[in-house]
């Protein structure tokens, strides 16, 4: 709407690269949401794969631990997916930061709806991870887990904060109040 219109030909250049930095925008979330849809199916397969070693034998002692061996496995694994989705919930944050800091004040609400659903999903997924972790045996593993979910968790609240003060911030409003108020 600005390009090439004699009324915005002083500021041209900048509207070329606030368009180059959309579209790459758009390339990065459109690459992030083909992951998530992969990570939605290796989420499923993981829980699959879970709820097949917990129907394993145990009549006999090897029986036993070989269950306890491949539930042990599956917990890790069902563990680790939902890690990657935090992740790339982070990314999605990250996305929402740009696109409310630099994209059009019509994309402001999708800046900042991105970022409400962005930290619900790593929220979503940290539970996921811990809840996994429970099972888990492996100590160092435990520990390496939530001490990542409580980074990402952390990461997220703080970016999410962040993508409201801004849109709050680039449409004049006051926190906590309508525009109308």
């Amino acid at each position: 709407l600005t390009c090439a219109r004699a009324h915005y030909r002083d500021v041209e250049p900048e509207m070329r690269a606030v368009l180059k930095e959309a579209r790459a925008l758009g390339q990065e979330a459109r690459a992030l949401g083909r992951e998530l849809l992969a990570l939605a199916g290796e989420d499923a397969a993981a829980f699959a794969r879970l709820l097949e070693t917990y129907k394993m034998a145990r009549s006999t002692d090897q029986e036993r631990e070989e269950r306890r061996r491949a539930v042990q496995s599956a917990l890790g694994r069902a563990a680790e997916v939902p890690l990657e989705v935090a992740r790339a919930g982070l990314e999605t944050l990250r996305l929402a930061e740009r696109l409310a800091a630099a994209g059009s004040e019509q994309a402001l609400s999708d800046a900042a709806v991105a970022a409400y659903l962005a930290a619900a999903s790593v929220r979503s997924a940290v539970v996921n991870v811990l809840i996994n972790t429970r099972q888990l045996e492996e100590r160092t593993v435990v520990e390496r887990l939530r001490q990542e979910t409580k980074r990402l968790g952390d990461q997220a609240a703080e970016m999410e904060k962040s993508v409201e003060r801004t849109v709050v911030r680039r449409l004049g409003l006051v926190p906590g109040r309508s525009a109308g108020q």
